[in-house]
């Protein structure tokens, strides 16, 4: 009644893979193209069940009965891998019923008539068992039904690959795919065709099984390892592609699921290899988990020495099931140095080259709140060039803006990298020194007040012009509180170097 030899294994391997499948698809419920994955997945299992079923036992009731188990498979398994294309090109997650009944009326006829065989002989006539090798098998002859079905079944399966086939041709990143839904049909409808044909020698054993095997193999490879249940090809590639902005589209657990080539160009991700990978592999940024879980929907982030512009935008509002994220990078480094230049022309006095008015103001308050939360001290000295007029009046306007410039230039040469040099008002500088204290201060006055004194400046006639400048110098510390009118204090100090003869340094 049983037996268990070599004949089983196909239909055993075939069965175990379409679990595995159906496992593995029922994990994205929400993809288009699962529920007729799923569908797809059940008839492989019924009908390699049946094999598996018929190799196992050897009377002629059980063999009928394991015909009977794989029938509803055999049935519909065309029309679910049409279903899948169909949804799959689509972007659907539901073809519509109507379609679905239509395509289903004649496998449907198909099941009936396998299930009454005995009494018509219309699928198949003449059952018998035969032996090959001392294994038991049930042949037969195809009855007239049975022609009409396998037609039907093969023109499903040829427009279902021609579909996905132009879907998965229209981006050479999907060539792995490509050559997967194209050979899995293929091998399984050769193997099949091979054991309906009056060609084959071991009569009774289906090879469809094995051909199952195979394609499961294929399509587990080619296809849902790389997610690509969660991407549309075609339409993707007439819309992204084209995109000179960057497109990567991740999961919720950081896997790339897309990209465009510009992203690939970007980050340097290779396209084939990146599908179902760790972002976090290609794109190094601490902003990227908050993106992806859209914690934030804008960023900023440089790569290399360009700067770019992050959109992230969920692409599904189901709230049960966390949402792909495609992020947009857009690239703005020409923005960002017409933005930096702007803003530095807005805080920079034209004719020196040294910070304005406007933004030393800004950094001296900035400075005095960071002072007033610690304990380092701060300093302002307020220079101003002695008796200036003279000069202007004397030797003209274009003289004085030469020496303005050389004291600019004085200024920047005395001062360091963390004080802050402005040109404040006509003839009136100013400096911001963080962290220094009185001491300090009148040090870096009294050599600015020194080296300018020994500039040697050429008028119209080329004959030197010596000018001197008078500085005041303000201290305060996180204790005093006139602190915020620091500026009030290096004025009034200014005013008793002038009083005092100028070419001086003197404190408040």
């Amino acid at each position: 009644m049983f037996q268990v030899t070599f004949w089983s294994l196909p239909s055993l391997i075939a069965l175990l893979l379409a679990i595995h499948t159906l496992r593995v698809v029922r994990s994205s419920p929400n993809l288009p193209g699962v529920t007729p994955m799923l569908y797809l997945c059940t008839t492989v299992i019924l009908w390699s069940g049946g094999q598996l079923f018929g190799t196992l036992v050897t009377t002629p009731p059980l063999k009928i009965l394991a015909t009977q188990i794989e029938a509803p498979g055999i049935a519909y398994l065309a029309v679910c891998w049409f279903w899948f294309a169909l949804a799959y090109a689509r972007r659907r997650r539901n073809v519509s019923v109507p379609v679905l009944l239509t395509l289903s009326i004649l496998p449907t006829i198909s099941l009936g008539l396998a299930l009454t065989n005995p009494w018509h002989q219309l699928v198949w006539q003449n059952g018998h068992a035969v032996a090959h090798f001392g294994y038991i098998a049930w042949a037969s002859t195809k009855g007239p039904w049975l022609v009409v079905h396998i037609y039907y079944s093969y023109a499903l399966l040829f427009a279902a690959t021609v579909i996905l086939g132009f879907e998965l041709s229209s981006s050479r990143r999907y060539r792995k795919a490509l050559v997967a839904v194209i050979a899995a049909p293929t091998v399984t409808a050769a193997l099949n065709i091979l054991s309906l044909s009056g060609w084959y020698p071991l009569t009774g054993i289906d090879l469809t099984t094995l051909g199952f095997a195979l394609s499961a193999l294929l399509l587990n490879d080619g296809v849902l390892r790389f997610g690509l249940l969660e991407v549309a090809p075609a339409i993707r590639n007439r819309v992204v592609e084209q995109l000179v902005d960057g497109v990567v589209v991740i999961q919720a657990d950081g896997r790339i699921v897309d990209l465009n080539s510009a992203a690939a160009s970007i980050f340097g991700i290779p396209l084939e290899e990146s599908l179902n990978q760790p972002a976090t592999k290609y794109i190094q940024t601490p902003l990227l988990p908050g993106l992806v879980v859209g914690l934030f929907s804008n960023a900023e982030l440089n790569v290399g020495n360009r700067s770019f512009h992050v959109q992230a935008t969920p692409l599904s509002s189901d709230v049960e099931r966390p949402p792909e994220m495609a992020l947009v990078f857009r690239d703005i480094t020409e923005l960002t140095k017409i933005k930096q230049e702007m803003e530095r022309i807005a805080h920079t006095d034209f004719l020196t080259g040294l910070r304005n008015r406007r933004y030393f103001m800004q950094r001296l308050a900035e400075e005095t709140e960071r002072v007033k939360r610690g304990n380092q001290p701060m300093s302002v000295l307020l220079l101003d060039m002695d008796s200036f007029k003279n000069v202007n009046d004397t030797h003209g306007h274009d003289i004085g803006d030469r020496v303005l410039q050389v004291i600019a230039s004085v200024t920047l040469e005395v001062k360091r990298i963390s004080d802050v040099a402005a040109r404040i008002g006509g003839e009136e500088f100013a400096m911001l020194l963080p962290d220094t204290d009185r001491e300090g201060a009148i040090k870096v006055a009294q050599r600015l007040r020194a080296t300018i004194s020994e500039q040697m400046i050429a008028d119209a006639r080329g004959q030197p012009i010596r000018v001197t400048a008078s500085i005041g110098v303000a201290t305060m510390s996180h204790t005093d509180h006139a602190i915020d009118h620091i500026l009030t204090h290096a004025d009034r100090a200014l005013y008793r170097a002038k009083d005092a003869g100028r070419n001086r340094v003197c404190t408040e």
